[in-house]
């Protein structure tokens, strides 16, 4: 491989590196949030390890057609230190407030939800069942009163 190949291949794993450090920095916030247990959590951090070696492997058959130099361990340890030094406060803020924003949202359109369908749909859903109760309570009236004078089983 050339001198161009093997920069080219260096800025790929660099910039692989940092792409993973933001996905990190993503799920550690997630997992701030929403706190789950040791189980979930260990399959998560699973999930994550092989979401990472996927990304790493694309970006290397990318790069170099999947040859492992140490360039490219280098690459990507600058990468995701490089990342982690000068952006990763800046990124767990802004994914903080994004989820607090899609949070919001998510409020927002279960309560549009909830008064536009469903608190019309009972309020309907009553007047449809007002003559039936009308009718039952008519009937309950007409019913006999029961029998004081039978024996008790």
């Amino acid at each position: 491989m050339n001198a161009d190949g093997q920069i080219d291949t260096f800025v790929i794993t660099v910039v692989t590196g940092a792409l993973l450090g933001v996905t990190f920095d993503f799920y550690r916030v997630l997992r701030t949030f929403f706190r789950p247990r040791w189980l979930l959590t260990s399959l998560a951090d699973l999930c994550y390890w092989l979401l990472a070696t996927g990304v790493v492997f694309l970006a290397l058959l990318f790069g170099n057609w999947g040859e492992l130099r140490l360039y490219t361990f280098i690459g990507l340890a600058l990468g995701a230190l490089g990342y982690y030094r000068l952006l990763s406060r800046q990124a767990v803020r802004l994914i903080i407030a994004l989820l607090r924003l899609a949070a919001g949202a998510a409020r927002a359109v279960r309560t549009a939800v909830v008064y536009l369908f469903v608190k019309p749909a009972v309020y309907l859903a009553g007047l449809a069942l007002r003559p039936v109760r009308y009718a039952r309570a008519k009937l309950a009236a007409r019913r006999p009163p029961p029998d004081d004078t039978a024996p008790p089983r």
